[in-house]
This record gives C-alpha cells, sequence and structure tokens, in this order.
C-alpha cells in the first residue's frame, strides 16, 4: 500500500473515531486524491460517497453539491455516463438552491456543475447538449476557466462548427498564456490553428502559427514544435508545394520524436507517406508507415502500433492496388537489408 494511502487512511480513522462530521468528511476527500494517485478509482468514488452523505446529514448543502460533482467526475472518468450525469444533475440543483442568484445562474458552483455536464456530454457525444452545458459554464465571464473554453471548443469541433471552435481555443490559449502557463499555452494555440484549418481558414492559421513558433523555441517545446511543423505542412499542401510539405513534415517528425510524443508523431508519418503517395513515391509512402508502426511499437507497445497503422498500411493498399503495394513494400524491405 502506498505511503500517502496508509496515512490519509488513518487520518479517515482517527475522524471517524473524533466523531466530527465535517473533518472526517475533508479527511475522506483528502483519502480519496490519494487513492487516485495510487489508480484505486473505485475506492476513491467509495470515500467522495461517503463525504456526500456526511455532507447531506449536516446540512452543508454547498459543500454537499461540490462532492456530488467530484463524484460526477470520478464516474465519468471510469466510463459510468449515466451514474455521472445523475451526480452532476443532483450537484447542480443543490449549487443552484443556495446560489447567491439562483435566477441569474451566474454562481460559480452553479457553472462548474454545468461544466461538468458538458464534459460527460461530450463524452456521450452529444454535442448539442454539450455545447448548451458550456455555454452556460462560460456565460460571458472574463473568470471562465480555459479547461471550459476549450470543453466549449470541443463541443463546437464536434457538431462540426470548426471556426467556433477555433475561437474559443484561441481565447483559452490567451487566458493559459495570462497565467504563465506557457506549454498549455502553446499547446492550445496548436489547437486553435489546427481548428482554423479545418475551418478552411489557412491564412489564420498560419498567422497563429507564425507567431506561436517562436514562443515554442524559447520554451524548447518538441511537443509543440511538431505540431506547428506539421500545421506548416498543411499549408504548404494546400499551397501545392510538395517539396516544402515534405520537408515540414520531416520536420514535424523530427520534433516529435525528440519530444516522444505519439500522436504528433502518427500525424507527421501520415502526412508524410500522403505526400509521397501523392508525388507518386510508393516506396517512401509506404516507408513512412512501416518506420512509424516500428517506432510508435517502441514507444507505446506493438499492439497500439497495430491499432494505429494497420488500417493506414491497408488504406494505401487499397489506393494503390495490390501489386504496387507488395512492390513498395519489397523495395523497402531490401533498402532495409542493405542498410543492416
Amino acid at each position: 500500500m502506498p505511503r500517502s494511502v496508509e496515512n490519509s487512511l488513518s487520518a479517515v480513522a482517527a475522524a471517524r473515531a473524533a466523531g466530527d462530521a465535517q473533518v472526517l468528511a475533508d479527511q475522506l476527500l483528502r483519502h480519496a486524491d490519494s487513492l487516485l494517485h495510487a489508480g484505486r478509482w473505485v475506492e476513491a468514488s467509495s470515500a467522495v460517497d461517503q463525504a456526500t452523505g456526511l455532507q447531506h446529514a449536516r446540512g452543508a448543502t454547498p459543500e454537499e453539491a461540490r462532492c456530488l460533482r467530484l463524484g460526477a467526475t470520478l464516474q465519468r472518468l471510469q466510463g459510468r455516463l449515466d451514474l455521472a450525469r445523475n451526480h452532476a444533475q443532483a450537484a447542480l440543483q443543490l449549487a443552484r438552491s443556495c446560489a447567491a442568484d439562483p435566477a441569474a445562474a451566474m454562481d460559480m458552483d452553479v457553472r462548474a456543475a454545468h461544466a461538468e455536464l458538458g464534459e460527460i456530454a461530450l463524452a456521450r457525444s452529444e454535442p448539442v447538449a454539450a455545447l448548451q452545458a458550456f455555454t452556460l459554464a462560460v456565460a460571458e465571464h472574463a473568470d471562465a476557466p480555459a479547461a471550459w473554453l476549450r470543453g466549449r471548443a470541443k463541443a463546437h469541433a464536434l457538431a462540426g462548427d470548426f471556426a467556433q471552435a477555433a475561437e474559443d481555443l484561441e481565447l483559452a490559449a490567451r487566458k493559459l498564456a495570462s497565467l504563465a502557463d506557457t506549454v498549455n499555452a502553446l499547446r492550445t494555440t496548436v489547437q486553435a490553428a489546427s481548428a482554423w484549418q479545418q475551418a478552411r481558414h489557412f491564412d489564420r492559421a498560419q498567422q497563429l502559427v507564425d507567431a506561436a513558433r517562436p514562443r515554442a523555441l524559447a520554451a524548447g517545446d518538441e511537443e509543440s514544435l511538431a505540431g506547428l511543423a506539421l500545421l506548416s505542412a498543411t499549408h504548404a499542401l494546400e499551397q501545392r508545394n510538395l517539396p516544402a510539405a515534405r520537408a515540414l513534415a520531416i520536420t514535424a517528425r523530427q520534433h516529435a520524436l525528440a519530444s516522444r510524443a505519439a500522436t504528433p508523431y502518427i500525424g507527421a508519418a501520415v502526412a508524410l507517406s500522403r505526400i509521397d503517395e501523392q508525388a507518386g513515391d510508393l516506396v517512401n509512402a509506404y516507408a513512412a508507415l512501416a518506420t512509424g508502426w516500428a517506432t510508435i511499437g517502441d514507444l507505446l507497445g506493438a499492439d497500439l502500433a497495430r491499432v494505429a497503422f494497420e488500417p493506414l498500411l491497408r488504406g494505401l493498399q487499397a489506393r494503390c492496388g495490390p501489386t504496387a503495394f507488395s512492390q513498395a513494400r519489397g523495395a523497402y524491405e531490401q533498402k532495409c537489408k542493405q542498410i543492416g
């Protein structure tokens, strides 16, 4: 048993023996946090539920609402979405009952409950419900956390409104930058630029990329640099500049390798393969995916690498035909033998 769990469990036992419900509830929440860090999600949920019951029994409505909201988050992260929604709706009802201005629904606990309902709706792939919930959470408040703006951006993207998603992501990135959270600000900027590209606003996307690149270099953020290079490769492709696109995709792959970040590495491998395929170079198109499979296998394991790359290779085979695919694979394997 991890030492932190032992300590928190002892504190819970002492609080239970003392008979103070408020202290016991607080210790149960600390114990839940220790259990979470130990990966013991079910026990953490149980501890939060016990704290919720104690707060209900002592009539501490705001605290009960917060415990319910935390319980909703834990249930959501375990995939128990119906139970999560029940917890979040109960938290919202309680928070409204004790809000300073329940009619306006501007209380932070009310807004936080809406945000949790938004996350649950996202997990259920319900973009309309998610958008409604996050909009109520964000409202017109300058203090809306970046996480809520990013949640609303996901809802917009899920609904196919990439321009609105990009607007929310830009706002979230500025908020994170104002808090000196440089890395998360950069990565949110990458997401914003990607959303602008999906909305076919390539110039705006490239403006964000150009502004973010010096900050990423200064921060030494290889993962963000990988994302920015990949976005520039996409922009070059849009301009039908295959040589520039290929060079940028190679740069993206190098940064992704340096950061050991799987997602941008897979994106760079896919981009390289598609670029070479468009250029009629099936050997290198195959090589980009085969090399990617091996690299991700080293990073994440053989099973996850297969899930990522097997469909991509099948797609390449379907597009170029079995004969050309077999020839490309043979040429790649021969080249590997010569190098080896």
